[in-house]
């Protein structure tokens, strides 16, 4: 299992090297520039992989070679499963510095680690950007907004739908919610008890609209308009925002 390295979590991290001491250096960098990152570390592919799949993470650094697992088919894999998932490579070499465009990488590493090259890293990973990308619950559980589809009013509770079929209940009050995600870019008030996130639509049409996960939701009719023009919008918005960068 991976070793949780403890603090104020905003994001978890994997750090996937076979070598102790430079792993050490790492993660120790690491913890000095950002606090609210919880870290584990794995030392072999085989470790890693067989936590991946079920224990998701915001951050993976990975060693090439490490152990007897290439580290590239090791983030082909990840990227082909988790497309927001940001991705270090290391080595002491730049042989797969070209490579690392192939896994859309977002900084590589080289060996041995320094403390300078590891601040370097976590400006390019644009952390404060990232965190802006999360809600916090009161009981401290934090939400992706990209993993959200829509949110639910259940009295007392709120219930978030999100990607995967996942679904999260909290103690918390709809308004509340509303607020934290109130000026987040894609999230849209569809009735009284319902807020969307257009990100996860596949389309919006004929009082219906279908998410990517194929679930619906029905469209009051009073607002059918008003939320249709609202989704053309966001998609005319998205594609400006992507063609420049943003």
């Amino acid at each position: 299992m991976g070793q949780n390295m403890g603090g104020c979590v905003f994001m978890r991290l994997a750090a996937v090297d076979n070598d102790a001491p430079e792993a050490e250096k790492l993660t120790d960098g690491i913890r000095k520039s950002a606090e609210d990152i919880e870290i584990y570390r794995y030392k072999s592919g085989d470790e890693f992989i067989g936590v991946w799949e079920k224990d998701k993470f915001d951050i993976v650094i990975l060693d090439i070679p490490v152990g007897d697992k290439n580290g590239m088919d090791i983030a082909r894999a990840v990227r082909q499963s988790d497309k927001d998932v940001r991705i270090v490579l290391a080595s002491h070499s730049s042989e797969f510095a070209c490579e690392s465009y192939e896994v859309d990488a977002s900084y590589y590493l080289r060996k041995p680690y320094c403390e300078e090259q590891i601040n370097i890293m976590l400006e390019r990973l644009e952390l404060d950007r990232y965190r802006s990308r999360l809600i916090t619950l009161p009981q401290g559980e934090e939400i992706k907004l990209s993993n959200i589809l829509y949110a639910k009013n259940c009295g007392q509770t709120v219930r978030f739908h999100l990607k995967g079929n996942a679904v999260r209940e909290a103690q918390i009050g709809f308004d509340k919610v509303n607020g934290l995600l109130d000026g987040k870019f894609g999230f849209c008030r569809l009735s009284d008890n319902i807020t969307v996130n257009f990100a996860g639509v596949a389309s919006c049409k004929d009082d219906i609209i279908a998410f990517t996960d194929k679930t619906t939701l029905a469209v009051p009719k009073r607002r059918a308009k008003e939320i249709s023009a609202a989704y053309t919008a966001y998609c005319f918005e998205k594609l400006r925002k992507d063609g420049s960068g943003l």
